[in-house]
């Protein structure tokens, strides 16, 4: 647990899916600091963007180490998100799908290539 230092940065992000209220209580370990320097609705959208991909992830299928994955969309927000969250599983070989070429030159710095 970490504590959120609330006086010296008043922009927080809320970690929690389903949340709609004005106003909430929450724990400090819900809670992520957004600097000063990130614009609010950019942090909103790189918070949704992980939480999409992290249920995409975790609800349909469990990705365990050593299997492969098929990504749609992989240099989109949640594409490139969900490539890194597969190399952090251990995935061993990740495989997108882009629209152009010039979109998927954008991933290849997040897919594995087969050894």
């Amino acid at each position: 647990m970490f504590e959120v230092p609330i006086r010296r940065n008043p922009q927080i992000a809320l970690r929690r899916v389903r949340v709609f209220p004005q106003y909430r209580l929450a724990t400090p370990a819900e809670l992520v600091p957004v600097p000063a320097s990130f614009d609010l609705r950019e942090a909103a959208a790189a918070m949704l963007q992980g939480m999409t991909a992290t249920i995409s992830r975790t609800r349909p299928f469990q990705l365990q180490a050593g299997q492969s994955c098929l990504i749609h969309a992989a240099a989109g927000g949640v594409g490139k998100l969900f490539c890194q969250m597969a190399k952090m599983r251990g995935a061993a070989l990740i495989i997108g799908t882009a629209r152009s070429e010039k979109k998927a030159r954008m991933t290849t710095g997040n897919l594995l290539l087969e050894p």
